[in-house]
């Protein structure tokens, strides 16, 4: 997308500023990358929880310099670029996440959080999930669609919730847990969708600073 180049254009600015010299495209070779990656790892990530530039996201800037370089060549007459673009050292690194299941213990630490207002509506929106087994972006757009149409509803077998998901709009009903109806009934969830329209809670950065406060 364009706002990810712009944040790649940004990051090379950033490190020709620091090393006081502008690369030209004919002089984008393993030496520039080299430089670049050792720059990028000295920098502090804000948006991880370890202050740390994974191998993958370098790589994948670099990947968007080959792909741009690539693009210039391929369109713009005697466009003039270094062959060690097609070095395996701008190729993307895939790396194996490995990701951690959330146990009982931990669900506790997030029910009893009480803190900043913000923070706990990110406790919120982590206990819907939890509860509904439903992706982010599912309950991202429930809450785009505005609380007045979440479909929840009492059932002689207890409420139900029918979400429409993504661009599919396939319709699932689940059964709403106690604690999901706790935060409905309280009227909560309603802050949750005033919250996402004014740039709060859903932001990957509140994820973060809850995690930090458990």
């Amino acid at each position: 997308t364009i706002g990810k180049y712009n944040i790649c254009i940004d990051k090379i600015k950033k490190f020709q500023e620091s090393i006081n010299r502008v690369y030209y495209t004919e002089e984008v070779d393993k030496y520039f990358a080299s430089e670049f990656k050792m720059w990028f790892k000295a920098q502090k990530n804000p948006q991880s929880l370890n202050g740390i530039y994974t191998d993958e996201y370098i790589s994948n800037v670099l990947g968007k310099v080959k792909a741009s370089i690539y693009y210039l060549r391929d369109n713009v007459p005697d466009f003039k670029y270094n062959p060690q673009i097609s070095s395996k050292v701008f190729s993307r690194v895939r790396s194996n996440t490995q990701y951690g299941i959330i146990r009982p213990q931990d669900m506790e630490k997030i029910y009893n959080y009480k803190g900043l207002k913000s923070l706990e509506k990110v406790r919120d929106l982590a206990i819907i999930q939890y509860h509904s087994c439903c992706r982010y972006n599912e309950i991202e757009s429930e809450l785009n669609g505005g609380y007045d149409k979440l479909k929840i509803y009492k059932t002689k077998d207890g409420y139900r919730w029918d979400i429409y998901q993504g661009k599919s709009k396939d319709k699932k009903t689940i059964p709403v847990h106690s604690r999901i109806l706790a935060i409905w009934e309280s009227g909560r969830i309603k802050e949750l969708y005033n919250e996402r329209n004014n740039n709060g809670i859903m932001g990957g950065v509140y994820m973060r600073k809850t995690l930090r406060s458990l």
